[in-house]
């Protein structure tokens, strides 16, 4: 446990909640959770500004830590990090332990595949220009995105079959790319979305669209044209998006009855 990071998380608790007394539950039970974190710079909590600072991992944490559960967390997510580099991520040991022990997975991964057939395209003054990109490059990413995913969630399944398991579908991250570039931009990534959502249904886990949720205000979420990244308020809607899926799974439903009902109210 990286006790820098649960410190931020409890502070997150007590700015989001006024307090870090734990909720009551609603069968009286204490409950723990394990939960481990995978992916790429979006797990990994990476800035609209280059650094790094809470993402949606801790404000999902600091969530449950306000419903009361005892949350031991892990982020393995990586800047950077492709399909390919989350096969090496499962490789390792200590990495497996801990999703063996998981009762909550959450994957952020296959944007970078598509970001590095970007190395094909034209810079216009230092910008992306979409229409010199070479097609094939893009075909070869999703291909990887393709043959790697479902190996990593079926070594996943095997390793703890009975875990939790969300992946995120990706927002637009260049939203403030041309009309005509938009035309080339949507289609890519709605096949990447695509290719996620069909691999996540196969296991049996649940996936998280976040396109339409960030589309609501991209000046609010991504404040910077020249970054990919999400500032604190993109993380917080990305986090209670699944927060939402979450509180209906039959591990954690029950124990946030009161919370329910105050978001119905």
């Amino acid at each position: 446990m990286n006790w820098l990071k649960k410190l931020s998380v409890l502070m997150v608790v007590f700015i989001m909640f006024g307090s870090l007394a734990p909720a009551v539950y609603a069968d009286g039970d204490e409950r723990e959770v394990d939960y481990v974190a995978l992916g790429d710079s979006v797990t990994a909590g990476m800035t609209h500004y280059g650094g790094y600072d809470l993402g949606y991992v801790d404000y999902l944490t600091a969530k449950m830590e306000s419903s009361g559960y005892d949350v031991d967390f892990e982020n393995f997510g990586v800047a950077g990090h492709t399909t390919s580099h989350l096969l090496s991520v499962l490789k390792d040991e200590d990495v497996m332990e801990e999703i063996e022990e998981a009762e909550l997975i959450t994957i952020t991964i296959g944007a970078n595949d598509f970001i590095n057939a970007l190395k094909t395209c034209d810079l216009t003054e230092n910008e992306i220009d979409f229409k010199t990109c070479d097609p094939p490059a893009f075909t070869s990413a999703l291909n990887n995105v393709s043959n790697n995913l479902p190996e990593a969630l079926d070594k996943i399944k095997r390793t703890n079959p009975n875990a939790n398991v969300y992946v995120m579908g990706y927002y637009n991250a260049f939203p403030y790319k041309s009309i005509e570039e938009q035309t080339q931009i949507i289609p890519l990534l709605n096949n990447l979305n695509s290719i996620i959502e069909i691999y996540t249904d196969f296991y049996g886990y649940t996936f998280i669209p976040t396109e339409e949720v960030i589309a609501q205000n991209y000046v609010k979420y991504l404040p910077n044209p020249a970054d990919i990244h999400l500032s604190k308020e993109g993380y917080e809607v990305i986090a209670d998006e699944f927060w939402k899926s979450i509180q209906k799974n039959d591990f954690f439903e029950g124990h946030f009855e009161d919370e329910n009902e105050e978001d119905e109210d």
